[in-house]
This record gives structure tokens, C-alpha cells and sequence, in this order.
């Protein structure tokens, strides 16, 4: 009798220790899943933030203004005078054919940058809506970039290959990286 007593005690206590252990697993448990959850959060906030680091320092003013740099650094000579490329503080603007386009031009192909060109009226067809990290307005084009027919070829607003990423890891931004590294560099270049 005091042997199966003594087992009964043992289970007993067994029994506590064991709840009490699985207790304190599921309550580690949880906790590791709120932490999991966290890191899903800030991962994805940090997502979010590269992204929008990536959007302000590849905007298409920043673009522009990078451009004109670039023509800016040219020697006088391959300097582009034309209306568009020109600044305009200054009376003396030359009209003719654009010497900077056909550079900027083979630096899309290069990095695999396409333009579409399509008329003023059919860009409000194509829904120009503003997105999160771009102040500019973008079209839901497929193409990197957007030119109205009438407006300068200078100032093609971002279509939905850029705007539409939703990583600064996305193939499409990279594109647009190394075009402005490859501006940057024609400044270095221009400059030595």
C-alpha cells in the first residue's frame, strides 16, 4: 500500500512540474511569436523606408537637375545649346538640333530604360495618379518613362516600371540606378 501511494505522489508531482513546464513553453511560445511579428514589422517598415530613400535621391527632378549637369560639364563645344537644355536665365539660347538627347538616349538603351511617347490627350486616358513616395505624378504606362508628344523630352515623368516597384531591390530601379550612375560619371569624366 505505501508503494502505490508513494507512486501516486510521485505521478502527482510529476504532473505539476510537467504542467507547470508546459506552461512556461507556451507562454515562451507566444512571446517568440509577437517578436516574430515585430520583426516582420520593422523588416517591412525597412522595406518601406529603402524604397522611399531610393525614390527621393532618384527622383525625376533630381534626374533633370543631374542632366543638366552633365550638359554643364560638356566642353563648350559639345555643350547643348538648344531650347531645352539651355538655361533659360540666359539670352542666349540657340535653336537647333539637340546635341545632349542622342547621348541621354544611348545611356536608356544601354541600361534597358524605355520611353513611351504618346499624345497629350491619351496621358489623361492613362490614369495619371500621384503614388506614395513620388511627389511628382506618374502614369500607369508600361514603360520607364513617359513623353507627352508635345513637351520637352527633358522632363518625362516616371512611368509604372519605376513607379510600381515595391522593393528598392526591384530589377526596374536598378536600371534607373545605374543611369544616374552613368550621369554621374560622364560629370567625373567631363570634368578630368
Amino acid at each position: 500500500m505505501e508503494g502505490k501511494a508513494l507512486t501516486e505522489r510521485l505521478a502527482f508531482t510529476c504532473r505539476l512540474l510537467l504542467d507547470r513546464r508546459v506552461l512556461e513553453l507556451k507562454s515562451e511560445n507566444e512571446r517568440l511569436r509577437s517578436f516574430q511579428q515585430l520583426s516582420k514589422k520593422l523588416a517591412d517598415e525597412n522595406e518601406r523606408l529603402k524604397l522611399a530613400l531610393f525614390v527621393e535621391k532618384h527622383s525625376p527632378a533630381r534626374l533633370q537637375l543631374l542632366m543638366g549637369e552633365v550638359n554643364m560639364s560638356a566642353s563648350e563645344n559639345d555643350q547643348c545649346n538648344c531650347l531645352w537644355c539651355y538655361d533659360r536665365s540666359d539670352n542666349m539660347i540657340v535653336r537647333g538640333a539637340c546635341k545632349f538627347k542622342p547621348y541621354f538616349e544611348s545611356c536608356l538603351k544601354q541600361c534597358g530604360l524605355t520611353v513611351e511617347v504618346v499624345q497629350d490627350d491619351e496621358l489623361f486616358d492613362r490614369s495619371a495618379r500621384q503614388q506614395e513616395f513620388f511627389e511628382d505624378v506618374v502614369y500607369d504606362i508600361d514603360a520607364h518613362f513617359v513623353q507627352a508628344r508635345a513637351s520637352t523630352w527633358l522632363s518625362c515623368p516616371y512611368g509604372a516600371k519605376i513607379w510600381k516597384a515595391t522593393s528598392a531591390d526591384d530589377p526596374e530601379l536598378a536600371k534607373l540606378a545605374r543611369l544616374f550612375e552613368m550621369l554621374r560619371q560622364r560629370i567625373i569624366d567631363n570634368e578630368s
